[in-house]
């Protein structure tokens, strides 16, 4: 697996422990008292990573080439609740999706790239 060589692996997959107690802790107890979360999903996120793939989602060259860190999706993949919901669906659309199709989401959610890649022109 790519992750395992991922110098964070192990930050990871505490993270990943702590997810799945705090989801599943009521089956863990044996009990049906409650049935939400013990942690808020919105602790887990981490803003460092979702920024990084943030970038390179705007990044219409990194799309146009599929040049991705190895890391980029088996990532959220396997951990999403690192990640907000917004940042699985773009990345669902860079990487499921033909690249004419993913560089017209670009362009669509960021019209700014647009008048840049056309030059300024009108």
């Amino acid at each position: 697996m790519v992750l395992e060589s991922y110098k964070g692996i192990k930050v990871i997959q505490l993270l990943h422990i702590l997810h799945t107690i705090s989801h599943e802790w009521c089956q863990l107890l044996k009990t049906e008292e409650y049935d939400s979360s013990i942690l808020n999903p919105e602790l887990l996120a981490n803003q460092q990573i979702t920024a990084k793939v943030e970038r390179q989602l705007q990044d219409p060259l990194v799309i146009m080439t599929s040049e991705y860190p190895k890391w980029f999706v088996p990532l959220p993949y396997f951990t999403p609740f690192l990640f907000p919901f917004h940042i699985r669906v773009e990345l669902l659309h860079a990487t499921s999706f033909d690249r004419d199709r993913a560089l017209q989401r670009i362009i669509e959610t960021h019209p700014e790239l647009a008048a840049v890649s056309d030059g300024g022109r009108a």
